[in-house]
């Protein structure tokens, strides 16, 4: 979801990030990520060769391999959950149930063993559509496409009631996330970011001091004080309490942060790193860094195509990579996987599913990672649901 004015972006229009990255020019800095605008800027093609993914080789220890090539695993493929389900924009994991939302603001699941998919609640169209699900509730946030207004809105997952509206925004919203204890989003207005934290329990959330922001992005990590985000070339950290805003990693010029993930006490950033002489030109790395803030470690730095909604579990990280150059029918998608070595650089990514449509809005469980495919030269642009075991 990002757009672009005087050399950065904004963010009065809803797009979605896959879009804009897939199909938009990279001016200065701009991101924004989701758990608001000029039109789009001119599409630029990714001039860089895809990268070299190691596989580990399968060789039988007595056949020759001088005169032929040792065979590549078969990846295992992956299991399709759902389909024709127009634009998904989200997909979360909750206990046995994985929840997804479209464009139309339509909230469905599905058993994560398989089933049906069943709606759970309609929102109605929108232009911004944002969700979380929590211990069996569903928080989605809408902005009206005529009025701009934003509802935070709150469902039962087990589709037992009606959502009601549990908070409003003024200006562009940014983010929504909740834990146990906590509901928070973020609005951006006239250059200044706000966050909201509503406790369980409270009717009224408490605003927290607004500071001054560039391009602030949509993910947001709750952790027990503060919340986690990024902004322009830089991930940060908020207290909830008072709203004191500490840097967190500081990139430099040219250096643009697109996703954020926490594993146990560090952050890990993916951000692009564009060639001064060449806007066109730019390679995706990760790094990592102490939360309480220090030095960060690169983590993966071989230019990945891009680095789409990547998510964490004790082990490892896992992300989308679309190549930018791609047709609208080409299956080129993959699914990486990377484990978490906050100490060790120079890690090599794992193939764990490709040829896929355009994955993107990963999400995990313990036992699965779970993505949506979408065919952009359908004229419905119909998604499907995906699973494969890790």
């Amino acid at each position: 979801m990002s757009r672009k004015v005087g050399g950065v972006m904004s963010v009065q229009t809803q797009v979605s990030l896959r879009t804009w990255l897939l199909g938009s020019a990279f001016f200065g800095s701009a991101i924004l990520l989701a758990c608001g605008g000029d039109a789009p800027p001119a599409k630029i093609p990714d001039q860089r060769p895809p990268p070299v993914i190691s596989v580990p080789q399968l060789v039988d220890a007595g056949a020759s391999t001088a005169d032929q090539a040792p065979p590549t695993p078969a990846l295992t493929p992956p299991t399709t959950l759902a389909t024709r389900q127009g634009t998904i924009t989200s997909i979360v994991a909750d206990g046995q149930w994985l929840y997804w939302l479209t464009d139309d603001g339509d909230v469905k699941r599905v058993h994560t063993a398989g089933g049906p998919a069943s709606a759970v609640t309609s929102l109605g169209p929108t232009s911004d559509d944002l969700l979380c699900v929590q211990a069996g509730t569903v928080y989605a946030a809408t902005t009206d496409p005529k009025s701009k207004a934003t509802k935070i809105l709150r469902a039962n997952a087990d589709l037992s009631n009606k959502p009601d509206v549990i908070g409003t925004a003024t200006g562009a919203l940014m983010s929504l996330t909740a834990d146990k204890s906590r509901l928070v989003w973020s609005v951006f207005d006239k250059k200044k970011l706000t966050f909201f934290v509503l406790e369980n329990g409270q009717k009224t959330a408490r605003k927290l001091p607004a500071f001054e922001a560039t391009t602030p992005g949509q993910h947001v990590i709750l952790g027990a004080t503060t919340a986690t985000f990024f902004d322009a070339g830089a991930v940060k950290s908020i207290a909830l309490a008072n709203g004191k805003v500490t840097p967190v990693i500081t990139l430099a010029e040219g250096q643009l942060v697109t996703e954020i993930v926490i594993a146990g006490d560090h952050v890990l950033a993916a951000y692009w790193d564009v060639d001064k002489t060449d806007p066109n030109k730019k390679t995706t790395n990760i790094l990592s860094a102490p939360l309480a803030g220090g030095a960060s470690t690169a983590v993966l730095s071989n230019g990945q195509h891009n680095v789409f909604d990547m998510v964490a579990d004790g082990s490892n990280i896992y992300w989308a990579d679309n190549d930018a150059t791609a047709k609208a029918d080409t299956a080129s998608g993959r699914v990486m996987r990377l484990p978490i070595t906050t100490s060790t650089p120079g890690n090599t990514p794992t193939l764990i599913a490709d040829h896929q449509m355009f994955p993107d809005a990963i999400a995990l469980d313990d036992d699965s990672v779970y993505w949506a495919n979408e065919n952009l030269s359908s004229a419905s642009l119909d998604s499907e649901v995906m699973k494969l075991a890790k």
